[in-house]
């Protein structure tokens, strides 16, 4: 998404895959993995919009200011882990 945290505009980019370096993440770090995209239920949630705002804010408060006003690109995806009873997974920390 990008994030107008001016106006609390969000638009929806492109698909694209998701990514982290080894050095942040030991279990699945270097590999490209997709997610499905967000629906139109999750886009229009007045939750969703606010944890990017909460998320905005804290980083906010560290940022050098001339950041405070520039669109933000937000990487979003959605996990569901399903456990059954006996069963052991691993998950990402």
């Amino acid at each position: 998404f990008d994030f107008n945290p001016v106006t609390g505009e969000l638009n929806q980019l492109s698909h694209r895959a998701y990514e982290q370096s080894e050095a942040h993440n030991a279990y699945v770090g270097g590999m490209a993995r997709h997610f499905d995209d967000i629906g139109a239920d999750v886009f229009n949630s007045p939750i969703l919009r606010a944890l990017i705002r909460l998320d905005f804010d804290v980083y906010k408060a560290v940022l050098p200011e001339d950041l405070h006003t520039v669109n933000w690109q937000c990487q979003v995806h959605q996990i569901r882990i399903e456990i059954k009873p006996g069963a052991q997974i691993e998950i990402t920390p």
